[in-house]
């Protein structure tokens, strides 16, 4: 395509021009230029785009996860819809087929034309029996069939082990229980030192915790390494025998466990241009195996392997650093609200959306870098709860013991979740409400559960800052409660103006929770004094000036 005049909007970074034609199908890289009237170049890139062409998508509404219903699901209907890509003249005639088949399906049929290419359909399945249903859509042209698509409707016996499965509010589903996933990701050994691991042991030092060893690792370059050196893993192509066969092991091995959770698929492929082909081929082999357990993938790619994952987890790092001035710098909290709203869009609200936030140092790379603070830490988990998240995975466990703001504060903040899960876990919707505040700086959040209210607000921003927000439906609540906090707030027709210090947050309740728990500045408190006792006489550090400290020749463990 060549020539095409095209309206540059100012303040805008993204360009839209239609009726695009692509000439082949598959992985190709095309050159995207801009000139002026003159010819001149004013903008010029290279793209590579994975073409894909389906004549027609059948989604189905319900039952909402994997087209399964599972033990203890109450299904009655089979709900979906088509969507048609199909040349003009056969849209105008074309006619629909669908067909329900399979053990208690009775009169499972229909016929119906497409408006716009679009269509909807619902099956009685009240009766449907265990096993698979396929689920056939054709379109019928001038009496010939144009298209068609099957897909298999399964009612699922019950496990040996546990069932997860992810319900149509996004939480996790185990064993019947939706739960707001509060666990870790990484063991014991990695970035640890031994002394550490001797005196907090190899379990999560906080009761909050509640997926631990939860996962089955299958990244298909640590089961067989030459995938990477050959490059086969950036190819649009099928994983090696060998990645299938010890898959198929690990899937034998623990898919009757009753503590697996889920499949860890794989770890940053954005970082090492893995395929979401190769890996698409490696997520349909798990459900095809274990439709029981979703997939994981943590990224900070998400919106590139949709289709490769049941659960998409980014690792936005902030990568906090202090320099030899003690100025102290980080990466902005708005990249945690962008990932989360990314993974909600990019799966049309069918995908959860977890986190895995920094809880270590790169100190092992960069002698500037620091751990997260108590503050920043805080900050990042409530922000993607702000926006959607519905489970945490914080890398690394053990590594957090390295930071007194970590060691207490992590305990601190899943506790508080923990008395909160009515709120986080609810399946009601999350009110609706506007946040005026500087450089969209304040993300707010809130919902009503039986007359009782939550509200979180937090900054994202590294200076104080003050913010307005109002929250249709709280026109009956003329005061919210801090909740661990002193922080209670008037309201006036559901609007509320709040005063945040840099990456605060701030809880609020109606009525107050009456609990006699730590607050926040216990906890600052309890933080500041362990860092001063790791500057007094007995610690090994005493009088060195730097935490850090390098004796030649000697390998010591330091346990602060």
């Amino acid at each position: 395509m060549t020539g095409r005049k095209v309206k540059i909007v100012g303040g805008s970074s993204t360009l839209t021009v239609p009726g695009v034609r692509f000439d082949a199908l598959g992985k190709r890289m095309y050159e995207g230029r801009l000139t002026d009237e003159s010819g001149r170049v004013v903008a010029d890139a290279l793209y590579t785009v994975r073409n894909e062409y389906a004549p027609m998508t059948v989604e189905l509404s319900e039952p909402f996860y994997e087209n399964a219903i599972f033990p203890g699901q109450k299904v009655d209907h089979v709900r979906g819809s088509v969507a048609l890509n199909l040349p003009e003249d056969v849209l105008k005639t074309a006619t629909l087929r669908i067909t329900l088949t399979g053990a208690g399906v009775k009169d499972a049929s229909m016929t119906l034309r497409p408006r716009q290419g679009k269509a909807s359909f619902v099956f009685d399945t009240a009766h449907m029996e265990e096993g698979d249903h396929p689920l056939t859509v054709e379109v019928l042209h001038d009496g010939q069939v144009v298209a068609n698509k099957t897909l298999v409707v399964r009612k699922l016996a019950k496990p040996q082990g546990s069932c997860v499965y992810i319900d149509k509010y996004r939480r996790l589903v185990v064993d019947g229980k939706p739960i707001f996933v509060r666990g870790w990701y990484g063991n014991a050994t990695y970035l640890i030192s031994q002394a550490l691991r001797d005196k907090y042991g190899d379990q999560p030092d906080s009761k909050f915790v509640n997926t631990w060893n939860a996962q089955v690792g299958m990244q298909a370059e640590r089961i067989d390494r030459t995938e990477s050196t050959s490059g086969h893993v950036k190819e649009d192509i099928m994983p090696s025998a060998k990645v299938f066969k010890v898959m198929r092991q690990r899937i034998e091995a623990a898919r009757n466990s009753k503590t697996l959770r889920w499949y860890y698929l794989c770890d940053e492929p954005e970082c090492r241009g893995v395929s979401p082909v190769y890996l698409k081929y490696q997520y349909d082999f798990i459900k095809k195996l274990d439709p029981y357990h979703p997939v994981m993938i943590i990224t900070r790619e998400p919106a590139r392997f949709t289709g490769c994952a049941d659960i998409l987890n980014p690792h936005p790092y902030l990568t906090p650093t202090v320099n030899a001035k003690g100025v102290r710098r980080m990466r902005s909290p708005k990249r945690i609200r962008d990932q989360m709203r990314t993974v909600l869009a990019a799966g049309k609200g069918r995908i959860p959306a977890w986190l895995t936030p920094q809880a270590f140092s790169y100190g092992f790379v960069d002698p500037q870098a620091d751990y997260p603070t108590f503050v920043e830490y805080r900050c990042m988990l409530w922000d993607a709860v702000a926006n959607g998240a519905t489970g945490f995975t914080p890398f690394m466990y053990a590594a957090h013991f390295g930071s007194p703001d970590l060691r207490i504060g992590c305990d601190f903040v899943y506790e508080s979740m923990a008395y909160l899960d009515d709120f986080l876990n609810s399946a009601e919707r999350p009110m609706s409400l506007t946040v005026e505040a500087p450089q969209d700086g304040v993300d707010a959040w809130a919902k009503k559960i039986d007359g009782k209210v939550l509200l979180v607000a937090v900054n994202l921003l590294d200076k104080p800052v003050t913010a307005t927000i109002k929250v249709r439906g709280l026109d009956d609540v003329s005061e919210l409660y801090g909740f661990r906090e002193k922080a209670d707030v008037k309201l006036a027709k559901g609007q509320l103006t709040l005063k945040f210090s840099p990456y605060q947050v701030h809880l609020l309740t109606y009525p107050k929770i009456n609990k006699q728990l730590r607050t926040v500045q216990d906890v600052d408190h309890q933080i500041a004094a362990a860092r001063a006792a790791m500057k007094k006489p007995g610690n090994i550090l005493f009088g060195r000036g730097d935490r850090k400290s390098v004796v030649k020749g000697t390998s010591v463990d330091l346990v602060v």
